[in-house]
């Protein structure tokens, strides 16, 4: 990602010798990475923090992170202020992360996003977390010895999602698209801080739901994976299953192909929302001596999978229902694309539809290899 930035660095550096009509001297520049929105409780006033790269020196140019901090009235006139404060001008391609507090959230996110929706510089790719149990800011001014910047880390693990799928990507413009539609309610990546050592280091796990502007309630980062597939979004994945057949012992599978779709029908003159779900998998782990790649035992697996993952996403279905009557999963989408008479009879009811809808979920999983080995691994007799 450094090196990405140096190659901006040297075409800024080229546009500028060319005399073009936005002539800024490279020197009055600061890159801003990523950014942190908060509020403070006493005066109202918010409260916005911004990591910004700067480049040093002349021949060999290096890159300086470094993260302040100012408040203002709006956002707009904090950010203002942090020009003051910094001594250089904001440059805001180039920003991967906006983060919101917890407090911000559950007030309404409208007025924290105004700014970064109308700004021409931030694009509208910028990834979008929510801080949780602790400010935003705590969040950028974590440690983390793997890169320089905590935006570039936190975009890192964003990138690397589908490998352990504890959460889910959102950029400004699927969430503001998310907000602005009746068929689904919005979600959000939580971030928050963690001990390691003496440091403290930014986490990324779990799910924000939202009903229209305001946070609600979470999934942690299990429930997130169930409804990542559910929605479609889940590539691969880890997927733990215990107590197979009863046998006291567990098999960790690793995904390599899921598929899911939601379709919504009238059975018997119930409307009814289907969710298919096929997976293909491999054994990643076995914790005990049962061969479960013998066909007898690969279908008790097989079938162990299937009950324990159905229920999985059963429970985020009946979660989402009763505990938030928060559509994330895009039901109402389904129903007015699919079925658009119907959605226009129940769409301004669709709140309350929603919490009493049934689904049907039909998971089928195949097992089709074994990583290396074919055979647990056992004591000599």
């Amino acid at each position: 990602m450094m090196k990405k930035i140096i190659l901006l660095i040297t075409i800024i550096l080229s546009i500028l010798l060319t005399g073009c009509w936005n002539y800024r001297e490279l020197k009055e520049l600061s890159i801003v990475t990523g950014m942190a929105i908060d509020k403070n409780k006493e005066n109202g006033k918010y409260i916005v923090t911004v990591e910004i790269t700067t480049p040093k020196g002349q021949k060999d140019i290096n890159m300086i992170s470094d993260v302040i901090s100012i408040e203002g009235d709006t956002v707009f006139d904090a950010v203002r202020l942090l020009i003051l404060k910094n001594g250089k001008r904001l440059y805001w391609p180039h920003a991967k992360i906006l983060i919101i507090s917890e407090d911000i959230a559950k007030e309404g996110i409208f007025p924290a996003l105004d700014f970064v929706n109308r700004d021409a510089e931030v694009r509208a790719d910028i990834r979008i977390l929510m801080s949780k149990d602790c400010n935003a800011r705590n969040i950028l001014q974590g440690k983390e010895k793997i890169h320089d910047s905590i935006s570039f880390h936190m975009n890192d693990m964003m990138d690397a999602k589908d490998a352990v799928q504890y959460f889910r990507d959102a950029r400004l413009w699927s969430f503001l698209n998310e907000i602005s539609s009746k068929g689904i309610a919005p979600t959000l990546p939580k971030t928050f801080v963690i001990e390691s050592g003496d440091e403290v280091v930014p986490e990324i796990n779990g799910t924000a739901i939202f009903r229209e502007d305001k946070y609600i309630g979470e999934l942690d980062g299990l429930e997130t994976k169930s409804f990542l597939i559910i929605i479609g979004e889940a590539k691969e994945g880890i997927y733990v299953i215990k107590d197979i057949g009863g046998s006291g012992e567990s098999v960790t599978l690793e995904s390599f192909g899921i598929k899911s779709k939601i379709k919504p029908e009238m059975v018997n003159g119930q409307l009814i929302v289907k969710i298919k779900v096929e997976m293909d998998a491999s054994i990643g782990e076995i914790t005990g001596i049962i061969d479960f790649m013998d066909d007898g035992k690969r279908k008790m697996l097989e079938e162990a999978s299937r009950e324990q993952i159905k229920k999985r996403l059963e429970d985020v279905i009946k979660k989402a229902q009763q505990e938030y009557d928060s559509d994330i999963f895009g039901f109402g989408n389904e129903i007015k694309y699919n079925m658009p008479n119907m959605w226009k009879e129940i769409e301004s009811e669709w709140d309350d539809k929603f919490k009493e809808i049934k689904t049907e979920v039909d998971v089928s999983i195949q097992i089709k290899r074994s990583a290396l080995l074919s055979k647990p691994i056992k004591k000599g007799d």
